[in-house]
């Protein structure tokens, strides 16, 4: 599910995602296809041949690494991938490294720290205070490390309710609970949420509120399907969309660990939990070390947690968690951005762009709609003149918008700079602020020059705003140079110090 958050995340953002999975039992296949991704499926043998492995998860995967990357490589295809991103326990860096042919960058989410990897980005939301210090040994160098609460993956109704009357209902720091959330994930094999459930009967009082929420592979579905019928303030949610808002109103909430953990915390829900997988118990550990939530192992001690808390009242955990798609959304896009010279293709696909009337408006362009024959009669005067640096804005092997510099002054040691993202698609989501970085740091330390300069149209808000927060200041200059655009009077010149 994480995957699919950050996807449902990049997908906002105009960037195409697509997924590989096996066909394990429980798998999610019809649902991420049903969220409009397309899913390139790995088939699993009847009888997979044994195979060893030093990995403590390496079964999990069903094949050996080098038969899953083989597979991996043949589905992705021949042309290499801006990104892979890879969520697997099984997988490391032998996997990783050999499907660097298949893409240009690596993304690996962990929450382990138990292996080698080959990548140049690595995500953990994780708590324990050695976890820099562990990967840092095992990633490259040059990795970034995303790493603690501030980096949880949380799809963004968690930011609305975050905020909302519903999450913040309370002030109090202690609550006596009046409304709980029992979910446990996946097929639950030890029957988990009916212990629960069964507890939560017997001790709660009558007014309580229960929401509980089931998968559809859960083992013992109709049994709690029963017995939330057989109880009035019991309901039953299956697999539901709403988990935002049931967790956001629940004063507390039963479960198990896993992603759900980060949503509990983000939403300050005092939390009940039990370690269901081996691989879970040291970062739960670790967080109920912190106050962040509670453990319990048994019946008994369920019982007994559920007794001080009715009684008593359960305290809010700290705030600590924060939503970390933005951040890391924001870098996968960013470390896909270029500028480069142009090519033949370039220069057709701007002729196409300028069409728009709004761009060559905002643009500043002189003259109509531009003709094929003087659009690229312009470009061959543009790329042939020496005083001039014209590039093309690239997102991975996407041509997205032009940018350059003219004007370039060495006895004021200034230049002017230009830019423009043609595909609307990719306007107003930061990427402009990168290119303009770029620029700036080709005037600065290419040209060896203190000065950029820049005119922009007074009805193009958002350029304006960019270059405002960017620190460029109108000038008074009186500007010879905004004469020549079309409608001159509109034209402001902006002006940095670098």
């Amino acid at each position: 599910m994480r995957c699919l958050t950050l996807a449902d995340a990049l997908r906002e953002e105009s960037v195409e995602c697509q997924f590989v999975c096996r066909e394990h039992e429980g798998h999610l296949m019809g649902y991420i296809r049903s969220r409009g991704y397309q899913l390139h499926a790995l088939s699993t043998p009847q009888v997979p041949d044994p195979f060893v492995s030093d990995l403590a998860h390496a079964s999990w995967l069903d094949v050996d690494w080098k038969t899953d990357a083989a597979q991996t490589r043949q589905v992705l295809g021949s042309e290499p991938l801006d990104w892979l991103i890879v969520d697997h326990y099984a997988l490391d860096l032998r996997w990783e490294s050999a499907l660097r042919s298949s893409c240009k960058h690596i993304m690996v989410i962990d929450d382990l720290a138990d292996r080698q990897h080959d990548c140049d980005i690595l995500v953990d939301p994780g708590a324990e205070p050695d976890l820099p210090a562990r990967y840092k040994k095992l990633v490259p160098q040059a990795a970034k490390l995303f790493i603690g609460p501030r980096f949880a993956l949380l799809r963004k109704e968690f930011d609305f309710y975050r905020e909302s009357n519903v999450c913040n209902a309370s002030e109090h720091k202690v609550i006596v609970p009046k409304r709980l959330l029992v979910m446990f994930g996946g097929n639950d094999k030890e029957g988990h949420t009916l212990e629960a459930l069964v507890a939560i009967a017997h001790l709660a009082p009558k007014v309580t509120q229960i929401d509980v929420v089931v998968s559809a592979i859960n083992q013992d579905h109709q049994r709690i399907e029963s017995f939330c019928l057989k109880h009035d303030n019991f309901k039953i949610h299956k697999v539901s969309e709403k988990i935002a808002l049931l967790m956001a109103r629940a004063d507390f909430v039963i479960g198990s660990g896993g992603g759900s953990t980060w949503e509990r915390l983000y939403l300050r829900r005092p939390s009940l939990v039990k370690v269901v997988a081996e691989n879970q118990r040291k970062p739960l550990e670790s967080l109920a070390d912190e106050g962040l939530l509670a453990l319990y192992c048994n019946r008994g001690e369920l019982e007994k947690a559920l007794r001080q808390v009715f009684l008593e009242g359960a305290a809010l955990p700290p705030d600590l968690v924060r939503n970390g798609v933005p951040a890391i959304t924001k870098t996968l896009i960013h470390d896909l951005l270029c500028i480069q010279a142009p090519c033949p293709l370039d220069v057709r696909r701007t002729y196409h762009w300028l069409q728009d009337r709004e761009l060559r408006r905002h643009f500043l362009m002189r003259g109509g709609e531009p003709t094929r024959r003087n659009h690229f009669q312009y470009w061959r005067g543009l790329l042939s003149n020496p005083e001039q640096l014209v590039f093309s804005i690239y997102e991975g092997c996407r041509h997205i918008g032009s940018a350059g510099l003219r004007n370039i002054n060495k006895a004021s040691s200034s230049a002017e700079l230009w830019l423009y993202l043609g595909d609307q698609n990719k306007r107003g989501k930061g990427r402009g602020k990168i290119i303009l970085k770029e620029l700036e740091t080709l005037i600065r330390n290419h040209l060896g020059y203190e000065r950029a300069f820049l005119h922009v149209s007074k009805l193009n808000i958002p350029a304006m705003r960019l270059y405002s927060g960017s620190g460029y200041q109108i000038s008074a200059l009186q500007d010879a140079e905004a004469v020549g655009f079309e409608a001159s009077d509109e034209v402001v010149r902006m002006e940095k110090i670098l």
